[in-house]
C-alpha cells in the first residue's frame, strides 16, 4: 500500500513546466510553427539528403570494414546497425570514441560523408535562420502599415473638413455644433465614487465680507451674459454659415487648418519613424564636419598670426614669410624705400632750381 518512491523522484521535473509562463500565448512556438510550415519543402529535401548521406555512408563503412567470410572477423562493426551508429554519432558529434574505421578506404569514406553529411545537415539551421529574419522584417511591415493607415485616414478625413470649411453653404454639416459622447463610466466604479464624495468633509460657508467687491461680481455677471448668448447660439438651428458670427466661421477655419497641419504631421512621423542608427549616422558626420572646420580655422589663424603650429614641414624662415607681421614687415620696408626716392627726387628738383 505504499506510494512508490521513483515517482516521487521525478515530481520536481515537472517544476519545469513552469517555465511555459514565460511565453503565455506561445507567439514564438507559432511564429517557428509558420517558418516551418512556409519552408517545409526546403527542409524536406535537405533532411531526405542528409538521411540519403547518411544511409551510404553506413554502408560502405560496413563494407570497407567487414570481410567477405564473417566468421573471421571480430571488429566492432559486426552489424549494419553498428554502422548506423557510427554514421550518426560521426555525423552529429566528434565521436565516442567506441566505434572507429581502421581501413583507409573506410577512413576516406567516413571524411567524405560527414564533411557532406555537416554541410547538409546545417541547411535547415540556415533556412530557419533566414526565415525567422523574413518573418521579424514582415511583423515590422505590418506595423508600420497599422501605424500609417490609421495617420493617412486621419490626413483625409481633416483635409476632407478642411475643403468643406471653405466651400460656403455647400456643406451645412460644418457648421453646426454637436456635443461630445462622454466615456461610459464603468458601473462598479460608480458606487465606490459615490461613497468617497459621500465621506468627504461638506464645503463650508464663509461669512461675506461687508466690503463686497463688485468688480467680481460685474466679471462675473459679464462671463454669465456670455455663457447665455452662447447656449442661445447652440440652442440655434444652424442651416447656414450666415446663421454664426464672424468670429466663430474664423475660429472654425482656423482649427481646421491646425488640426490638418497636426494631421501631416503625425502621417509624416508614422511614415519616416525615427531610426536610432540614422540618427547617431548623422551626428557622427555633423562631428566630423564641425572637426575639419574647426581645424580649417585654426590653420588659416595661425598662418594669420605667425605662430609656430602650423605648416610643421616648413622651415622657419618660409612660416616667417606667410605670416601677417612678416607681409607688414614687407610693406614698411617699401613704403621706407619710397619715401627715401621721394626724398631724393625732392633734393634733385631742389638743385635745379638753385642752378637756373
Amino acid at each position: 500500500g505504499r506510494f512508490p518512491e521513483t515517482v516521487l523522484r521525478f515530481l520536481p521535473l515537472l517544476q519545469m513546466i513552469r517555465f511555459i509562463r514565460v511565453d503565455r500565448q506561445l507567439s514564438s512556438w507559432k511564429i517557428l510553427q509558420e517558418i516551418i510550415s512556409t519552408h517545409h519543402e526546403e527542409l524536406t529535401i535537405t533532411i531526405v539528403i542528409g538521411f540519403m548521406f547518411l544511409i551510404t555512408g553506413s554502408y560502405l563503412v560496413y563494407i570497407a570494414e567487414t570481410p567477405e567470410d564473417q566468421s573471421l572477423y571480430d571488429g566492432p562493426y559486426k552489424s549494419m546497425a553498428d554502422s548506423m551508429w557510427f554514421s550518426i554519432i560521426t555525423m552529429t558529434t566528434i565521436g565516442f570514441g567506441d566505434l572507429y574505421p581502421k581501413t583507409f578506404i573506410a577512413k576516406m569514406v567516413t571524411t567524405t560523408v560527414c564533411y557532406l553529411g555537416v554541410a547538409f545537415w546545417c541547411l535547415p539551421a540556415g533556412i530557419i535562420g533566414s526565415g525567422l529574419a523574413i518573418k521579424v522584417q514582415e511583423q515590422k511591415r505590418d506595423e508600420a502599415v497599422s501605424r500609417l493607415i490609421p495617420a493617412a485616414a486621419n490626413v483625409i478625413r481633416n483635409w476632407w473638413r478642411l475643403r468643406c470649411a471653405y466651400q460656403g453653404n455647400r456643406f451645412v454639416a460644418t457648421w453646426k455644433f454637436y456635443r461630445l459622447m462622454q466615456r461610459r463610466v464603468d458601473r462598479h466604479i460608480l458606487p465606490v465614487f459615490a461613497q468617497h464624495m459621500d465621506s468627504a468633509s461638506p464645503i463650508t460657508k464663509l461669512p461675506i465680507s461687508s466690503s463686497f467687491d463688485m468688480s467680481l461680481f460685474r466679471r462675473n455677471h459679464i462671463g454669465s451674459t456670455r455663457k447665455t448668448q452662447q447656449d442661445d447660439i447652440r440652442k440655434k438651428s444652424v442651416k447656414s454659415i450666415d446663421d454664426l458670427p464672424k468670429r466663430y466661421v474664423t475660429a472654425i477655419k482656423i482649427i481646421r487648418i491646425l488640426k490638418y497641419s497636426c494631421a501631416c504631421r503625425k502621417f509624416h512621423r508614422a511614415k519616416h519613424p525615427v531610426n536610432l542608427n540614422e540618427v547617431v549616422h548623422e551626428n557622427t558626420q555633423m562631428t566630423n564636419r564641425l572637426s575639419a572646420i574647426l581645424n580649417d580655422i585654426q590653420r588659416r589663424l595661425d598662418l594669420t598670426l605667425g605662430t609656430k603650429k602650423p605648416a610643421p614641414h616648413l622651415v622657419v624662415e618660409e612660416k616667417r614669410q606667410i605670416s601677417l607681421s612678416a607681409r607688414i614687415e614687407a610693406v614698411e620696408h617699401v613704403a621706407i624705400r619710397f619715401e627715401s626716392k621721394l626724398n631724393y627726387l625732392e633734393r634733385l628738383a631742389l638743385n635745379l632750381s638753385e642752378n637756373h
